[in-house]
């Protein structure tokens, strides 16, 4: 003999938890929940200035995309992408160029004048991992002798390089 009732038991409490589940979910009606938008946020957007030949060493940014655009000058901008190709640009005022997030990137002042972008980010906090101060400028440092082979560079070489940028993160 099959018993009925405690299927029917256990199938009436599925439905009523099924039917209860959307009451008991907190949420926002508002359609723009989910939209962030960085609001008086320095790190989401800003202006960088160069002075002449300036640059803005090799970086990348593990949570945004960057959108540049030159309000003054001459900027080489560039990124290398995940085949290891450089894409790069001459750009003038008024020109925007896209830096993919996660992807090494720089900007070069070519001239001999001042030149400023504007930067805005993807998130937030885009994060920014500037290679070669936390490359040779790690605290404690990287052993020179894994850095010695990494860029082919005797070990006094890697030594020096470290003990510059220390010294000037330092100050």
């Amino acid at each position: 003999m099959v018993h009925i009732m405690p299927l029917k038991v256990a199938l009436a409490i599925i439905v009523v938890v099924l039917a209860a589940s959307p009451l008991a979910c907190a949420s926002d009606p508002d359609k723009l929940q989910d939209f962030c938008v960085a609001v008086k946020d320095s790190e989401a957007s800003g202006r960088d200035d160069f002075g002449p030949y300036g640059v803005s060493t090799p970086h990348f940014h593990p949570l945004a995309t960057e959108v540049v655009t030159v309000l003054e000058g001459t900027v080489y901008v560039g990124f290398i992408d995940s085949r290891n190709k450089l894409c790069a640009k001459m750009l003038l005022p008024g020109d925007i160029f896209v830096l993919p997030k996660g992807l090494i990137h720089f900007l070069y002042n070519t001239g001999h004048r001042n030149a400023a972008v504007f930067a805005a980010f993807g998130s937030q906090n885009p994060a920014s991992i500037h290679l070669p101060n936390d490359i040779f400028g790690s605290d404690p440092p990287i052993l020179p002798e894994i850095l010695s082979k990494a860029f082919l560079l005797d070990k006094n070489v890697i030594s020096r390089i470290q003990s510059q940028i220390q010294s000037e993160l330092s100050e």
